[in-house]
């Protein structure tokens, strides 16, 4: 199991695991997964999966935290890759309301100011 504080991306602890083995056979499916989810996350954020092996499940924490959101999902299946898969869908439309959000407030900015240009 990896400590908290261990980190398995070059961008220095922007993405912890916790509770998976780097020599567990879904680490590296899982740790590519991440690094997508990152590049799709606000500037400078820290992702932080966890996960918690239950009787017959798993239950996966994935958390992004930035500068002015925290994305949270909590899943649990039967499957570990499942249980993640199913948080980072959640955690990838939250992200895809949160643009939604972020950027048409600044395109409506930009039209009722006139700074808005066409090209």
């Amino acid at each position: 199991m990896l400590k908290r504080g261990d980190s398995l991306i070059s961008n220095e602890n922007s993405i912890k695991i916790i509770g998976l083995k780097k020599t567990h056979p879904l680490f590296k499916k899982i740790e590519a997964r991440l690094e997508s989810l990152y590049e799709k996350s606000p500037a400078n954020s820290l992702i932080r999966l966890k996960i918690e092996p239950r009787k017959s499940s798993y239950l996966v924490e994935l958390k992004i935290n930035s500068y002015n959101n925290v994305f949270n999902s909590k899943k649990a299946s039967h499957e570990l890759f499942q249980a993640f898969l199913l948080a980072k869908e959640d955690i990838e439309i939250q992200l895809l309301d949160w643009k939604r959000k972020r950027f048409s407030q600044e395109l409506e900015k930009s039209i009722t100011t006139g700074t808005y240009s066409v090209a």
